[in-house]
């Protein structure tokens, strides 16, 4: 497991479904932090709006994470775990992150290219840092997030002219009405959306603004800003009978206009009351709208407009895919997103951090995952590898994690690859060779030729014990199996005269002083890729593949 991402937004779910599965701030807190603890997971940030709720995780686990975030939703809004699978979407790995540039970009967003989910995804991910619960890595792929929703604003033009959800109530506000000089709004809530609309309301010359909202100071602020009247929420009632027109966005976890009162302040009146909710939960009882009088609009009424306005981008919206893809090419390039995929042994481990050091001295900075896989290989350690099945038994469980998307890449010695690939993979690079010599661990340091006759040796492959026979058949050639250092462990405590291992191995262990002897070329051939490294990755991860080209010898090889 690296990123994932679930989450609902107006795209999977209508307003009525969206209100059920709210964060109030505290609420928020309390649940990144309990999901963080019960799950074991690295970092989780949790983005919440009007218009989606997403909660983006990193973790190393193995375990099924969208199942344990999805059983936690279901409990903690009393919830049945099938309401949630039907409208909320899972992403992982490159998807997630390609949604979250997507997101910061205005891609997702009900109107395209607006710009306050920007600043929105800046604040999810500057209260996870606060809040200690992102770590290094969801902490880089926010950081491009935001990055990149800059970027794709300055280099195209879908956010230019009106692109918010204030600038749509603003072309509601001058369909219906000729003219704003003459008419009263009330401004429920003293959000963005509250902030940038008093902003064109004043503009536009209205007559009066009534401005509400729970915290007092921050709706003085507001209306200061568009010359309003503050009005405490105890006064709704009195100043709705002076308004022709309500906009409400607040974060409010209930229903703030009542169906009741709404019915008390329409009865007597003579003119439709124009009333837009745009906030989830929603702010007014969607109950109103069968009330005489009342011109009730909610988010998802919305979106006839939004869809003409989608329309009208489109082309600024397919230059701004682009730019996400240069970002998403960058991410892998800075390994924010790299796991590698890896056997579970010391050697293996040291073979992944060659290869990181190859590509940072290409000047590529790699924050990568090492992922530890054990293979049949592996597991079968007192079986010859001449009886194990199939020629893929080091790499078989890898190539499946890296078809599975478990890891992005593969690190292999090369020679342990099969003599075919699966469908699917490629092998983006090939090492140059540190060391090609089988090597020969003896005790006393003898070379081969001058141990006794009916000497012991061990030796894994059947290439290098025919070759061995062939050079001395009065050695006494016998089967070893394990990792170096427990090859190395067993004939320190065992009968054993000599081994042979290869020579690169115990270099990259920093164990060359157990070498007794390189054993020369023309009594035993070593594999003609020993001494390598092979990288692989899917075909379809472009961006990584042109990544690992640079380290790649096989055209100076040939």
């Amino acid at each position: 497991m690296g990123l994932l991402a679930v989450g609902i937004s107006h795209k999977t779910a209508s307003i009525r479904v969206r209100e059920r599965f709210f964060f109030t701030r505290e609420k928020l807190k309390e649940y990144r932090t309990s999901l963080k603890d019960s799950t074991g997971i690295e970092g989780v940030v949790v983005l919440s709006t009007c218009n989606r709720m997403e909660i983006y995780l990193h973790s190393t686990a193995g375990r099924d994470l969208a199942a344990c975030v999805i059983g936690s939703l279901a409990s903690r809004f009393s919830a049945e775990a099938e309401i949630i699978r039907k409208y909320f979407y899972v992403l992982d790995d490159r998807d997630a992150a390609r949604h979250l540039l997507r997101v910061a970009s205005g891609l997702e967003s009900q109107v395209l290219g607006e710009t306050e989910i920007l600043g929105q995804v800046k604040a999810a991910w500057l209260s996870g840092r606060e809040s200690g619960v992102m770590d290094t890595f969801l902490d880089s792929v926010f950081a491009k997030a935001v990055e990149t929703g800059i970027e794709v604003r300055n280099r195209t033009g879908i956010s230019r002219g009106s692109v918010s959800i204030a600038s749509v109530v603003m072309r509601i506000l001058r369909e219906r009405f000729r003219s704003l000089r003459d008419r009263t709004v009330m401004v429920i809530g003293a959000g963005k959306v509250a902030v940038s609309l008093s902003r064109y309301l004043k503009e536009a010359g209205i007559k009066g603004v009534f401005v509400a909202n729970r915290t007092y100071e921050k709706a003085c602020a507001i209306a200061g800003e568009c010359g309003g009247e503050v009005v405490h929420f105890d006064r709704l009632r009195e100043k709705l009978g002076l308004t022709d027109i309500v906009v409400s966005s607040t974060s409010c976890p209930h229903v703030i206009l009542r169906k009741k009162m709404m019915e008390e302040v329409l009865k007597d009146r003579r003119v439709p009351l124009l009333l837009l909710d745009l906030a989830v939960p929603r702010d007014i009882d969607p109950q109103v709208k069968g009330i005489p009088g009342a011109l009730l609009y909610d988010l998802d009424d919305l979106k006839p407009l939004v869809e003409e306005s989608y329309r009208n981008r489109i082309k600024e919206a397919e230059r701004a895919e682009d730019v996400i893809e240069e970002a998403m090419g960058t991410l892998y390039k800075c390994g924010a997103l790299l796991r590698i995929g890896t056997r579970n042994s010391p050697l293996a481990l040291k073979q992944v951090q060659e290869i990181i050091g190859y590509l940072r001295d290409r000047g590529v900075t790699v924050n990568a995952e090492i992922v530890g896989i054990d293979t049949a290989g592996d597991r079968n350690k007192n079986v010859p590898i001449s009886e194990i099945e199939g020629t893929d038994f080091f790499t078989r469980e890898i190539e499946e994690a890296l078809l599975d998307r478990t890891v992005d890449i593969a690190v292999h010695s090369a020679k342990d690859l099969a003599d075919s690939l699966p469908a699917g993979l490629r092998v983006a690079a090939v090492t140059r060779c540190i060391d090609i010599y089988d090597a020969l661990v003896s005790k006393n340091n003898l070379p081969l030729e001058k141990l006794p006759c009916g000497a012991k040796v061990a030796a894994s492959s059947s290439r290098r014990k025919e070759q061995l026979k062939s050079y001395r058949d009065d050695l006494d050639i016998v089967d070893i199996r394990g990792n170096v250092e427990e090859r190395l462990k067993k004939f320190d405590e065992s009968g054993l005269d000599a081994m042979v291992l290869a020579a690169c191995g115990l270099k990259r262990l920093g164990l060359e002083h157990r070498i007794a002897q390189r054993i020369p070329l023309e009594i035993l051939r070593p594999h003609p890729l020993q001494g390598r490294l092979a990288v692989q990755t899917r075909n379809d991860d472009i961006e990584l593949a042109g990544m690992l080209s640079g380290i790649d010898t096989r055209k100076a090889v040939s």
